[in-house]
């Protein structure tokens, strides 16, 4: 029987944002997973600072009203921006084709003065000390109470975290990225870099394992499972 792992929104974001922030010039900035290239985010807020290498921030404006606002920013190249249940999904062109994902997310409820507390980064879940591995963040279930206590948590193998998508929805995602190769036997994903694909150094601890990810069912919950796939 798999033991089922509550999943903490922080650890997704905490490893592989690498951002900053600046109250004095109002912007957030992440950085890619993949390569050396970076988003900046041109919206305002009320005070923000870095929670290790992922930016914490408050608006008083909620998720559909900073869509709204980067969807009306000057300068603001994307290639899309998706608007989901806790969080914002911001996919932007890289280097060599890649095609990198930000997540700006919800994390805990807004407080008695209407602020609302956001974090800022890319998503990668820690698998060990000296790895981890590119997650969408949309395709989990969220809970922004996760975000707000900043608790961190590996991806451990073995171990099912719940998923708000199922098999297709992740292998298609991983597709899209421009980075991975995806084969899907039934409900397990293989997933390994493509022939030729060269990521940047010192970006993030995603050295390019293979790896795999099985999903199954309790209900109508889905859940994901993690694990290390052998070097061809």
């Amino acid at each position: 029987m798999k033991k089922i792992a509550a999943l903490s929104v922080a650890a997704l974001l905490a490893l592989a944002a690498f951002a900053s922030c600046d109250s004095g010039t109002k912007y957030v900035t992440a950085h890619s997973v993949f390569d050396s290239t970076s988003l900046t985010l041109p919206i305002e807020f009320d005070s923000a600072h870095s929670g290790g290498s992922f930016t914490y921030f408050t608006s008083r404006k909620s998720l559909p009203e900073l869509k709204e606002e980067l969807e009306g920013a000057e300068d603001f190249s994307v290639v899309s921006i998706q608007l989901y249940e806790h969080c914002i999904l911001i996919e932007k062109e890289g280097l060599r084709g890649i095609l990198n994902s930000y997540y700006l997310a919800e994390a805990g409820e807004a407080g008695e003065d209407g602020a609302r507390n956001y974090q800022f980064g890319v998503s990668c879940l820690e698998t060990s000390v000296d790895c981890c591995i590119p997650v969408p963040l949309h395709l989990m279930e969220l809970d922004p109470a996760d975000l707000e206590t900043g608790d961190f948590y590996y991806f451990f193998p073995d171990t099912a975290y719940p998923a708000a998508a199922d098999a297709e929805a992740f292998a298609a995602y991983y597709a899209k990225s421009g980075v991975f190769g995806v084969e899907q036997s039934g409900d397990k994903i293989s997933v390994s870099l493509k022939e030729g694909v060269r990521l940047s150094t010192g970006v993030a601890k995603y050295g390019g394992t293979p790896f795999a990810l099985t999903f199954s069912e309790d209900g109508e919950q889905n859940f994901v499972t993690y694990s290390v796939e052998a070097e061809q």
